[in-house]
């Protein structure tokens, strides 16, 4: 895989809208075989052979896809009764931020100008460069933690 030292972030949103192991499986059980080779850490291919049939153009363009170790993949979900709820095998495989605490009082709807969005939204941004910020550090100083 290309530039190895750049952390590469793919973020789903509102994940479990669908069931997470249903469409997810794949790359949940891809993850569960890590190895290390040659100072890096590689998964096993995302495709198999067979799944290109006798496309051998397909298979030698993309038959060699793995997760590579630069590859950070955050979602969001929300719970509520609209969404699905996890699954243990999945909420085995994640690490989860709670945020469970809620200002309901708060009406975007009151607020015209962006200078004068209410203090929870401010919060909210806040909240998402703090999470941003501690994954970055996880990303340059592994050890740190």
């Amino acid at each position: 895989m290309k530039n190895i030292d750049k952390p590469y972030f793919l973020c789903l949103d509102e994940m479990n809208l669908a069931r997470v192991e249903y469409y997810f499986s794949d790359i949940l059980s891809s993850m569960e075989t890590r190895n290390i080779k040659d100072d890096e850490i590689i998964t096993q291919r995302l495709l198999s052979r067979a799944q290109f049939g006798k496309d051998e153009r397909a298979y030698d363009k993309y038959g060699d896809v793995y997760i590579p170790q630069n590859l950070y993949i955050i979602g969001t979900v929300n719970m509520d009764e609209t969404t699905f709820p996890f699954s243990k095998k999945v909420l085995d495989r994640a690490n989860t931020i709670e945020f469970n605490k809620v200002d309901l009082k708060c009406s975007f709807e009151e607020h015209v100008k962006v200078t004068q969005l209410p203090l929870c939204y401010f919060q909210l941004i806040k909240l998402q460069l703090i999470i941003a910020y501690l994954i970055i550090l996880a990303v340059y100083m592994p050890g740190l933690y």
